[in-house]
């Protein structure tokens, strides 16, 4: 709308009609580098114009003054202008969501490119002070930006749009905290962003809730992740922790990482999703522990094409399939685990040179553990109990199994009739049922009471 531009002693009087930037991220009255200046709105507002923009914006400005003798204080009707330093962004009030549910102002989405400038956390430094200067429309309400101190996103409910808060290409410290993000197509996307902790949110009812590409050293916590299309999606991202989410009644699955490596997911609630709770695609070198995964439509965690992750201390329940490895998901470690009132427990298809160890694998309502065309795989040390079909079901594998040290609900070991891979030894105890076709099982010796470290306790 106006602009002086290294200018001085300069005195504008809008009069009646006000100044309008026009269009997105349009600027009303911009002084850049400029000092000891006189703005006098008149009788009319000074807008930015459309989606992020800006009444007055003073950038690197000196000694200058805004008055407005119709609104007390010095601000601006249809824009939140404040006195020099900070800046305000007029917001369309059709385009926000209701913020009678929650104690959070109104905000139009959020979209920052870079760490400083027009698209940015921060316009720039107070030459005087040194202090930030936040741009209007980045929703920032504090902090610089550092690991000690990071800017704050915090306190809004986001209107509905393609995101609701859409971060790409920064590396500043930033928090993302106590806001309410819902109708978008996606809830919080990070692209190419790092150092971003998205914390304490109410992220529900979007295309997906939170998905992060080419990111890293990012934490997504304590959130409530609901109603959405996929509740979490990582991809091409690393160093990463997902934990302490509720993520629960997403359409599709409520975690998925696709080509992602060196992440943590744990402590999460992952319930009544669509499709899978977690899904590892292409993934390696994960942890997954502590996480409570129950009543999804299909299995409750799936690695496919994934290896060298760590599956530990969960509670999978109610799914499908406990936990399934396919499509050469080689040397993960599958411990500690509680797998109960499953399809099967553990499913193993054309993988090989996994451990499923100290888990306790019970009351399946098809079998504890199903093998195919699967190698070099090793069963050892479970309570293995009161599946229904079979504790042990293997078919075409090319090595045996090592299913020795297992509690299969009896003393007396096994049932099934089938014959132990080194000793010769039949299983004909009252136990579990091992089944095999085109497979050879190790069962001997086996354990005479359970074993007290099984399960995710």
């Amino acid at each position: 709308g106006f602009l002086l531009d290294q200018a001085g002693n300069d005195t504008y009087n809008a009069g009646s009609g006000g100044t309008n930037g026009g269009g997105d991220g349009g600027v009303g009255f911009l002084l850049d580098q400029a000092g000891n200046d006189t703005y006098t709105a008149g009788s009319s507002s000074t807008n930015g114009g459309g989606y992020r923009g800006v009444g007055l914006l003073l950038d690197a400005a000196g000694t200058d003054q805004y008055e407005d003798p119709e609104v007390p204080g010095g601000s601006c009707q249809d824009c939140s202008l404040v006195p020099k330093g900070t800046l305000g962004a007029q917001v369309d009030s059709d385009d926000l969501p209701d913020p009678s549910a929650a104690d959070c102002v109104p905000h139009p989405p959020i979209r920052i490119t870079e760490n400083q400038g027009l698209n940015g956390f921060i316009l720039g430094l107070e030459p005087a002070t040194g202090e930030p200067i936040y741009r209007p429309g980045s929703g920032v309400t504090a902090g610089e930006g550092t690991q000690e101190d990071p800017y704050v996103i915090e306190g809004w409910c986001i209107a509905a749009g393609s995101s609701g808060i859409g971060i790409s290409g920064t590396s500043a410290h930033v928090v993302i905290q106590d806001n309410v993000i819902t109708g978008h197509d996606l809830g919080v996307e990070l692209d190419g962003a790092e150092n971003v902790t998205i914390h304490n949110n109410a992220i529900t009812d979007n295309g997906d809730g939170v998905v992060l590409s080419g990111s890293s050293d990012y934490v997504v916590e304590n959130n409530a992740i609901t109603d959405n299309s996929y509740g979490v999606r990582l991809s091409e991202s690393s160093d990463n922790a997902v934990q302490d989410n509720t993520i629960t009644d997403n359409g599709d699955d409520g975690v998925r990482l696709s080509d992602s490596s060196d992440n943590a997911v744990q402590d999460n609630t992952i319930t009544n999703n669509g499709l899978d709770g977690l899904v590892l695609s292409d993934s390696g070198d994960n942890a997954v522990q502590d996480n409570t995964i129950t009543h999804n439509g299909l299995d409750g965690l799936v690695l496919s094409g994934s290896s060298d992750n760590a599956v530990r201390h969960n509670t999978i329940t109610n799914n499908d399939d406990g936990v399934r490895l396919s499509d050469s998901s080689d040397s993960n470690v599958v411990e500690n685990n509680t797998l109960t009132d499953n399809g099967d427990g553990v499913r193993l298809s054309e993988s090989s040179d996994n451990a499923v160890q100290d888990n306790t694998i019970a009351d399946n309502y098809d079998d504890g553990v199903d093998m195919f065309g699967s190698g070099d795989n090793a069963v050892r040390d479970n309570t293995i109990t009161n599946n229904e079909d079979t504790g042990l079901y293997a078919v075409n594998l090319d090595e045996p199994v090592d299913a020795t040290d297992n509690w299969w609900g009896h003393e007396t070991g096994p049932s099934g009739g089938e014959e132990d891979c080194t000793t010769g030894e039949t299983a004909d105890g009252q136990g579990d049922t091992i089944t095999t076709s085109n497979a050879e099982v190790c069962f001997a010796p086996w354990r005479t009471s359970p074993n007290p470290d099984a399960g995710a306790g």
